[in-house]
């Protein structure tokens, strides 16, 4: 009888065990697999900066329109590491922004499944002014917007 409660109680908790491993593997490869890491609006001075960060490092690489729209394209490289990242680029990820009037983002979409991509776009309520750039820590872009009623363009700070 106390063999039997042993043999029942170690199969319990290697059930247990397989159980975690199986649902922490399976997070931590989905993890990988997303593209964006981040999306952060911040405000100064009639200026939005849009923050956007990856879960891998990326080059910034060209935008169109050039200076102003209401919607923006930006390509980028991603320098990847393993087969998941890779596996990854390939997919169409949307993300719904944070509320921000001055900047007036509406949706973020990463686009890895169009022909000469990966793209970022962004799309904005009305016609903004903008300015690109690659973020500092080299796994971000920064997209500086003009306010409505800013006599000034915004400039990325680096």
């Amino acid at each position: 009888m106390i063999k039997e409660r042993g043999k029942k109680g170690i199969v319990i908790i290697s059930l247990l065990l397989i159980s975690a491993l199986l649902l922490f593997g399976s997070q931590r490869l989905w993890a990988r697999q997303v593209i964006i890491d981040d999306l952060q609006i911040t405000e100064d001075e009639g200026c939005s900066e849009i923050l956007i960060s990856f879960n891998f490092p990326v080059r910034y690489v060209k935008h169109f329109p050039y200076e102003f729209g209401d919607d923006l394209r930006i390509r980028i490289q991603p320098i990847v590491a393993g087969p998941e990242e890779q596996e990854a680029l390939f997919t169409r990820e949307p993300l719904i922004p944070p509320p921000n009037e001055l900047a007036g983002l509406t949706k973020l979409v990463y686009e890895g499944d169009v022909t000469d991509g990966p793209f970022i776009t962004l799309f904005f309520e009305d016609t903004v002014a903008f300015q690109v750039g690659q973020g500092g820590d080299f796994r971000s872009i920064v997209i500086m917007v003009t306010g409505p009623d800013t006599t000034e363009p915004c400039h990325i700070n680096r």
